[in-house]
C-alpha cells in the first residue's frame, strides 16, 4: 500500500510538472509597471500578446518576419565541387534558429536574411520570448525580445493598427490612382473618410 501512494504521489508530481499553464493575455502596455510579471515564470505560456498598438496577437496567428535592423552578419558555408569558401551573410538581431533555451546551449544561431517577407505562425507565447513555426515539417525558432522586434521591423505585425505615416501615404497613392482614372471619385471618397480619423491624430 505505501508503494502504491508512493507511485501515486511522483505520477502526480510529475504530470503537474509536465503540464503548462496557459494565462490569457501578456500586455505589453503593462509590463513596466511594478509587480505585473512577477507571478509569471519563464516558462509560462499566454494565449495572446497585446502590442502597445493596442493590437493583439494570438498562438496561432501569422505573422510576417520584416528585415535584419542592423549590421549583424553570421558566417556560411559554401560548398563547391572543387572548394569550398566561408562568406558572411546578413542576419537578425532578435530572432533566432531553434528554441532559446536549446539555442543557449549549443550556441545561439540568428536567422538569415534569406528569411525576410517569409510568413511565420506565433506557436507559443512566453514571458521572455516567442516561439514561431516557419515551416510545415515543424522547424522553429525564437523572437527573443518582440517589442524590439516589432520596432525596429524584424517583425512586421499584421495586425498592427494604422500609423499617421502609412495612412498619409496610402491616401496620396489613391489620389494618385484617382487622377489616373483606376479608381471613382466615390471610391475615393470613402477611403478618405476612413483614413481621415488616424491621419488627424496627433
Amino acid at each position: 500500500m505505501k508503494k502504491l501512494l508512493v507511485l501515486s504521489m511522483v505520477l502526480v508530481s510529475f504530470v503537474s510538472y509536465g503540464q503548462r499553464e496557459v494565462f490569457d493575455t501578456l500586455d505589453y502596455n503593462k509590463i513596466k509597471e511594478d509587480g505585473y510579471l512577477k507571478p509569471y515564470k519563464m516558462n509560462h505560456q499566454f494565449a495572446a500578446m497585446k502590442m502597445l498598438d493596442g493590437s493583439i496577437i494570438k498562438a496561432g496567428d501569422e505573422i510576417i518576419i520584416g528585415r535584419p535592423s542592423s549590421t549583424n552578419t553570421i558566417a556560411q558555408r559554401n560548398v563547391g565541387l572543387a572548394s569550398g569558401s566561408i562568406s558572411a551573410v546578413s542576419a537578425f538581431n532578435f530572432l533566432t534558429i531553434g528554441r532559446l533555451g536549446l539555442s543557449v546551449m549549443s550556441g545561439i544561431q540568428f536567422l538569415p536574411a534569406s528569411f525576410t517577407n517569409r510568413k511565420v505562425i506565433v506557436k507559443e507565447i512566453k514571458k521572455g520570448w516567442t516561439i514561431f513555426e516557419f515551416s510545415e515539417g515543424g522547424s522553429v525558432g525564437t523572437i527573443m525580445n518582440v517589442l524590439d522586434a516589432v520596432n525596429t521591423g524584424e517583425i512586421v505585425n499584421p495586425n498592427a493598427a494604422m500609423t499617421r505615416d502609412q495612412a498619409i501615404a496610402k491616401l496620396k497613392e489613391q489620389k494618385d490612382l484617382l487622377d489616373l482614372g483606376m479608381i471613382t471619385k466615390e471610391q475615393f471618397d470613402k477611403i478618405k473618410l476612413e483614413l481621415t480619423p488616424t491621419i488627424m491624430k496627433s
